[in-house]
């Protein structure tokens, strides 16, 4: 079965070479599709041939940087990182993407900067990027900056159960008495 699918790909390619916009779509589709599979590795190849090919398209390069985080490739997840940055370096929604897949590969400090930008460039959603900061800091071993980012939070949103709580797990963990009662 996959056999025929590269070679149905392999086909199509050649169909479809001197058609850039659809060559794209066809290279994401595979690249999505073998994803959707867990071929990891599979995907990573046809997304590089597509970069080779057509370019560092920024849509390319969050595949490839996803895949590279699934696999737990963090070497190539910052290489690919830098690369979005160099293309997109004052979109709060790509900062803000990159915050996320540097935490889920628990490089925390990587993931705080991303997010500490993407909340200067005004990032659109307030309460979530405010949340993002408040469970990276304190995963990174900061409960301050976490209980700063709880207070923020707090301002926005007083009656949040969720965030009262963990502002007084904070500031217990703290011993910080006065504020967690």
């Amino acid at each position: 079965m996959e056999e025929e699918a590269f070679e149905f790909f392999k086909e199509t390619k050649e169909t479809y070479a001197n058609d850039e916009e659809s060559l794209s779509v066809l290279y994401r589709a595979m690249g999505e599709a073998l994803i959707g599979v867990d071929l990891f590795e599979a995907a990573i190849l046809v997304i590089n041939e597509a970069i080779e090919t057509l370019g560092e398209d920024i849509e390319f390069l969050w595949l490839q940087m996803e895949r590279y985080v699934a696999l737990g490739l963090s070497d190539q997840v910052a290489e690919t990182g830098n690369k979005i940055e160099s293309i997109s370096p004052f979109d709060s929604l790509s900062w803000h993407r990159m915050g996320v897949l540097y935490n889920e590969i628990q490089d925390y400090d990587k993931a705080i900067e991303a997010f500490e930008f993407a909340q200067n460039l005004d990032f659109p959603d307030k309460k979530k990027i405010l949340f993002e900061l408040l469970k990276v800091y304190e995963k990174n071993g900061n409960p301050e900056k976490a209980l700063e980012k709880a207070k923020e939070l707090l301002h926005l949103y007083p009656d949040s159960y969720f965030v009262n709580l963990s502002a007084a797990s904070l500031s217990a963990e703290m011993e910080n008495w006065p504020e967690a009662i």
